[in-house]
């Protein structure tokens, strides 16, 4: 949940990543781009989103922005709530990017977690998110041949239920498990 190094770390993976920073790794997430009509979704929100976006900006060379604040995604998926996956939700708010109604795609569960819980609330409060529940085994149409459908994952889950996801396209698919 922390890429690496991680804060405290004495592991020789982390030493080696503070001595040399091109051996840093940032918290996992997925970009979902459909370059046939510009748009893109990210699973997971991590702490790392304001990087992870530079590296996002390119992707797909079709995508079209447009206005003063145009939405960095089509749509954010989350896996669970542990705060590696979603913290980066706090990029979204008017204090930093200002989004306009961010569709958030997550678990029942996880969907009440933020709507019931500060700092989230304020985003959900504000729209600069718009939370969507999705339910399990049930796909999310994202374009004609490209779903995303969420699963159950077996985890700890103190806030939220745990969701992988598998992502389906015209020629492939992906699995996509959080941890």
């Amino acid at each position: 949940d922390g890429g690496y190094p991680q804060i405290g770390c004495d592991e020789p993976l982390c030493r080696a990543a503070r001595q040399d920073p091109s051996r840093r790794r940032m918290t996992a997430s997925l970009l979902i781009a459909d370059p046939r009509s510009g748009r893109r979704w990210l699973i997971d929100a991590t702490p790392d989103l304001r990087e992870q976006f530079e590296q996002a900006r390119p992707h797909p060379p079709t995508r079209k922005s447009e206005g003063p604040r145009p939405p960095l995604f089509d749509g954010v998926f989350l896996t669970h709530a542990h705060v590696g996956h979603y913290a980066g939700l706090m990029h979204l708010g008017r204090e930093i990017y200002g989004a306009d109604a961010m569709p958030v795609h997550a678990s029942p569960r996880f969907c009440k977690f933020l709507a019931t819980n500060g700092p989230w609330r304020l985003l959900v409060d504000t729209r600069a998110i718009v939370l969507k529940a999705a339910a399990p085994d049930i796909p999310i149409v994202l374009a004609p041949d490209l779903t995303i459908t969420p699963f159950v994952v077996p985890h700890r889950d103190e806030f939220s239920d745990t969701f992988g996801y598998v992502i389906r396209g015209p020629a492939r698919s992906l699995l996509y498990i959080p941890d």
